[in-house]
């Protein structure tokens, strides 16, 4: 009986930390820039990055997983907690945004995958 209660204890607990998310960052090698104090605006531009005009820093990656019986992440959330991490990477913008949602039986998942950047040429 206290097997089967802590196995559902553990499920519990692993889909509540998930659903809060993980972020992951990947920088251009060679590349960095200093951390921006917070809070920070961070700027998101659509479409590629124009020549000349920003440095690309790397790619930050949002995930999240979730029991779908609970309240997952949303895309703008995610691209809150991003902007957030964008600003300890010392980018000024956020561009290339690529969003995939997926809802498989009772799970459900989220990945944001962002271009962050800085203003000026390499």
């Amino acid at each position: 009986m206290f097997q089967r209660w802590a196995a559902l204890a553990l499920l519990l607990f692993v889909g509540t930390c998930a659903a809060a998310g993980k972020i992951t960052f990947v920088p251009v090698p060679g590349v960095s820039a200093p951390p921006k104090g917070s809070p920070c605006k961070i700027d998101v531009i659509p479409g590629n990055i124009p020549a000349g005009k920003y440095l690309e820093l790397g790619t930050i990656n949002f995930h999240a997983e979730w029991h779908r019986a609970r309240r997952g992440v949303k895309p703008e959330e995610a691209i809150q907690k991003i902007r957030e991490w964008a600003c300890q990477v010392g980018a000024d913008a956020i561009m290339n945004i690529q969003t995939t949602e997926e809802k498989r039986l009772e799970f459900a998942f989220i990945n944001v995958r962002v271009t962050a950047v800085r203003s000026g040429s390499p």
